[in-house]
């Protein structure tokens, strides 16, 4: 080979390296993935219809008798994907009385709360209602009536459903106390949840190693939308990408890491509401 031909080849080479590398930019513009593995799946509690509209129903089978408390409340999510509300609200009373079975209402003030976690699939959770208030003409009298109850479910995620226990007590003054445990399930999850499916949606920009983004979110299968801040860093020499989000308003708390090489999302760690996204693809 002379002299021009190597020089030639020389600069050729050059010129095909620089390509491939500049081709290496970095991801940007919009991405999108949406996760449906069951060991991702992500459940909204505040959109259990029932939350919205709770119940407690104590049966004490050793004194035979039966109470029954509804009422609406206004369920919201706060931060790390719990349930919280409190509040006054016209309660609706049945119960074994005297007479037969008895309804009347009467203002209480109620507390609700629910929280989830997940791990390989399975998510638990405990959802706790409790409610007070004066009841007139109750039996015979003015009575303080005082009703909680506590269930703790586990959700199936690859089978999408859902079993546990329930644990109920009421008390009213000057009549004594009654308690009961009951058992649910396996039964379809409540209505409101969605399937547990969500979509990740970020917009990148890459400025030598830092990645950026204008906009992130995740929206759940219940229609939340949980907004993320983006950091990331881009490794031009194995062309993969780290990024890290971080939630913000009700999604504070929730974080995820992300890979990608390429344009191409590899995989997601992270918690979601408190319950955990892992997936490779």
């Amino acid at each position: 080979m002379n002299q021009k031909a190597k020089v030639f080849g020389a600069i050729l080479s050059s010129m095909m390296f620089i390509g491939a590398a500049s081709a290496q930019t970095g991801p940007a513009g919009p991405y999108q993935l949406i996760a449906t593995e069951s060991a991702s799946l992500i459940w909204d509690l505040s959109a259990v219809d029932s939350f919205h509209h709770p119940e407690i129903d104590v049966n004490d089978a050793k004194k035979q008798t039966q109470v029954n408390l509804d009422f609406l409340a206004n369920p919201q999510m706060i931060t790390g994907g719990k349930v919280s509300d409190a509040g006054t609200a016209t309660v609706n009373l049945g119960y074994d009385g005297s007479s037969g079975w008895t309804t009347i209402h009467f203002p209480g003030n109620y507390k609700l709360s629910a929280s989830g976690s997940s791990s390989k699939g399975v998510t638990k959770g405990t959802f706790s209602v409790s409610v007070s208030g004066t009841v007139a003409n109750f039996e015979g009298g003015t009575r303080n009536l005082k009703a909680s109850s506590t269930a703790s479910f586990v959700i199936n995620n690859a089978t999408k459903q859902v079993s546990g226990t329930t644990k109920s007590s009421a008390s009213a003054s000057g009549l004594g106390s009654i308690s009961g445990t009951d058992t649910f399930g396996p039964e379809a999850i409540p209505l409101g949840l969605g399937n547990g499916t969500w979509t990740l949606n970020m917009n990148l920009t890459t400025t030598g190693k830092v990645v950026n983004g204008s906009a992130a979110t995740v929206t759940l299968s219940s229609g939340r939308v949980l907004n993320f801040t983006v950091k990331g860093t881009f490794t031009a020499k194995s062309n993969t990408t780290k990024i890290i989000l971080t939630g913000t308003d009700v999604a504070k708390g929730s974080n995820l890491q992300i890979g990608m090489t390429g344009n191409v999302i590899k995989t997601i760690k992270g918690k979601l509401l408190g319950q955990t996204a892992d997936l490779t693809r």
